[in-house]
C-alpha cells in the first residue's frame, strides 16, 4: 500500500472512486515531472492497487502543439482499451477522463528499468518483447474496433503525411522561424527520408514508442508493454526503428536477439531499409520535438539537462544511420576524449542541479551558455571551400540546394560534428540514466556504434 503522501484534485479523487466503485485509501506522486500517481483503492474486494496518469502539459499548451493534442493519454486509453482481450500483455483498464486527460489502468508488477538485469536476463526479456511486438503487429485493427482512434492515414508513411512525425515536424515549422539559427541536420534527414520511404504494406497496431524501458517486467518475464501514447496504425517496421533508436538511449545489449525473436515469432521478414528508415526518424521526432528546450532552456523544465544529451544521442544516431547508408566507416564514439574547455558549462550545470545550489534564474543562464557553446563547429573548408565561424546558414543552403550531389561530405561533416558534440555532453549522461545501474550500459553508450549492429 502506498503512502497518502499526495492529495489527489477532488474531482479526480471522486472520478476514480465513481470508476472503480471503492474508495481511495492513499496516493503517491510518481518521481516525475508529469501528474502520475499510484493509487490505492479500498474495495469489497480488498485493496486495488492503481496507477492514475495525467497529461503531459496543461490543456491551454497541448492545444498549441499538434504532437501534444494528437498523442497523449486519449490515445493511449484507446490502445488499452482495445488490447486488454488480446496476447498482448497490458495493465488492466479501467478508465479514462477526457476534461482532464486522466487514465486509470491497473498497477504493474516488477520494474520498469531494464539495466539493472544482468546480460543473460536483459537479452531474456528483449527476445520476449520482439514477441510481444509481433503479437500486436498480428492483431486485426479491423477486428479490433482502433481505425477511428488510431489510424493517422490510409497512407502513413513519409515525414509529410499524417503521423507522430508529421506532427514533430508540424509543431517545428512554428518553431523555426523563431529560432536563433537554423539545424541542418534536420533538414538533411528529412531529405534523405523522402527518398528512403518504404513501400507501403498492411497497416499493424503500433506501439508508436518502441525499445527498452517500455515494459515491465519480473521474474525474468514481461509483465506488461508500458507507455502507449504514441500507438497508431503504420508500418510494421516502425516499431523495430523505434527500438533501435532507443538502444541508444536505454542500451539493454539485446537488439539482434529482439530482432530474431521478432521475425520468428511474426513470420515476418525484417526489412532492414525500411527499420533504418524509422531508426532515423525516431531520432528526428526526438531532435526536432525537443529543439525548442535546447535551442531556449529554462530552469523551469525538469527535464532540461536530459534534453541536452538526448540531442546529442539523436544527432549521433542520424548521423550513423545515413553514414551506414553510403557505405562510410562506423560512426564511433571517442570515449574519455575530452578538449579543454569544451565541458566547462555542461559539468558546472550538472554540479548546480545535483547539489541544489543556485537560484532559477542563474541555472537557466547556465543552460543557455550551454546550449550556446560552439560544440559542433569543425573545420568547414572541406565543406565550403573556405573555415566559417559561424556556419549554420552555408550549409542549410548547402543542404537545400545541393543535398543529393554533396550528400558524401555533408554525411562526414554532419557525423564529425554528432561526435564532437557527444564527447562535450557526455556528463549530462547521468541526468538521464536509472537508479541502481550499473556503470557498464552507460560506458557501452560511449565506446562503441550508438545504435546496435544487428
Amino acid at each position: 500500500m502506498v503512502a497518502p503522501t499526495a492529495v489527489l484534485d477532488p474531482a479526480l479523487r471522486a472520478w476514480v472512486e465513481h470508476v472503480t466503485g471503492g474508495r481511495v485509501l492513499g496516493a503517491r506522486r510518481m518521481d516525475r515531472w508529469r501528474p502520475n500517481f499510484f493509487v490505492d483503492i479500498g474495495g469489497p474486494d480488498g485493496e486495488l492497487p492503481m496507477f492514475l496518469k495525467g497529461p503531459r502539459v496543461p490543456p491551454h499548451v497541448e492545444a498549441r502543439s499538434r504532437m501534444l493534442s494528437g498523442y497523449g493519454t486519449r490515445r493511449e486509453a484507446v490502445a488499452l482499451a482495445a488490447l486488454q482481450d488480446t496476447e498482448v500483455a497490458v495493465p488492466s483498464f479501467h478508465g479514462y477522463l477526457p476534461e482532464a486527460g486522466a487514465l486509470l489502468i491497473g498497477r504493474v508488477p516488477g520494474s520498469g528499468v531494464l539495466q539493472p538485469a544482468g546480460v543473460g536476463d536483459r537479452a531474456s526479456l528483449m527476445r520476449q518483447y520482439g514477441e510481444q511486438l509481433a503479437a500486436t503487429h498480428r492483431l486485426d485493427p479491423y477486428r479490433l474496433g482502433v481505425r477511428p482512434g488510431l489510424d493517422v492515414s490510409a497512407d502513413p508513411v513519409g515525414p509529410d503525411r499524417p503521423g507522430p512525425l508529421a506532427a514533430v515536424m508540424a509543431d517545428y515549422e512554428v518553431l523555426r522561424p523563431k529560432l536563433e539559427r537554423p539545424d541542418p541536420l534536420i533538414e538533411l534527414a528529412l531529405w534523405w527520408l523522402r527518398r528512403h520511404a518504404p513501400a507501403h504494406g498492411e497497416l499493424c497496431v503500433l506501439h508508436g514508442d518502441a525499445g527498452p524501458n517500455q515494459f515491465m517486467h519480473e521474474g525474468g518475464l514481461i509483465t506488461a508493454l508500458l507507455d502507449w501514447e504514441l500507438a497508431h496504425l503504420g508500418h510494421p517496421m516502425s516499431d523495430l526503428g523505434y527500438t533501435r533508436f532507443r538502444e541508444a538511449l536505454y542500451p539493454s545489449g539485446g537488439f539482434a536477439g529482439f530482432v530474431d525473436a521478432y521475425a520468428a515469432a511474426s513470420g515476418r521478414p525484417v526489412d532492414r531499409l525500411a527499420v533504418d528508415y524509422f531508426t532515423v526518424a525516431a531520432a528526428l521526432v526526438m531532435l526536432a520535438g525537443i529543439s525548442s528546450d535546447v535551442h531556449r532552456p529554462t530552469a523551469r523544465n525538469p527535464e532540461a539537462l536530459q534534453r541536452f544529451w538526448w540531442d546529442a544521442l539523436a544527432r549521433v544516431g542520424i548521423c550513423q544511420v545515413l553514414s551506414e547508408s553510403l557505405g562510410h566507416p562506423p560512426l564511433l564514439p571517442r570515449a574519455g576524449e575530452q578538449r579543454g574547455g569544451e565541458l566547462t558549462a555542461p559539468v558546472t550545470l550538472l554540479a548546480e542541479l545535483q547539489d541544489g545550489s543556485g537560484p532559477a534564474h542563474l541555472l537557466a543562464r547556465t543552460l543557455l551558455r550551454a546550449s550556446r557553446l560552439q560544440l559542433d563547429v569543425i573545420d568547414t573548408s572541406a565543406l565550403l571551400g573556405r573555415h566559417v565561424a559561424d556556419p549554420y546558414h552555408e550549409v542549410a543552403a548547402l543542404v537545400r540546394d545541393h543535398a543529393g550531389d554533396r550528400l558524401d561530405d555533408l554525411v562526414t561533416y554532419f557525423g564529425q560534428q554528432a561526435l564532437r558534440r557527444l564527447d562535450a555532453m557526455a556528463p549530462l549522461a547521468a541526468t538521464d540514466t536509472w537508479d541502481g545501474a550499473a556503470t557498464a550500459p552507460d560506458e557501452a553508450r560511449l565506446s562503441g556504434q550508438l545504435l546496435p549492429a544487428y
